[in-house]
């Protein structure tokens, strides 16, 4: 794999793990 997509991964991996917070914290902001 070249250094580019790795990267790439990465950045998707912590635009995911910051979506899952936000989702969590709408959630728990907004019972129901």
């Amino acid at each position: 794999l070249n250094e580019d997509l790795l990267e790439g991964l990465e950045n998707l991996e912590i635009l995911d793990f910051q979506h899952n917070n936000l989702a969590r914290l709408w959630k728990h902001a907004n019972p129901g």
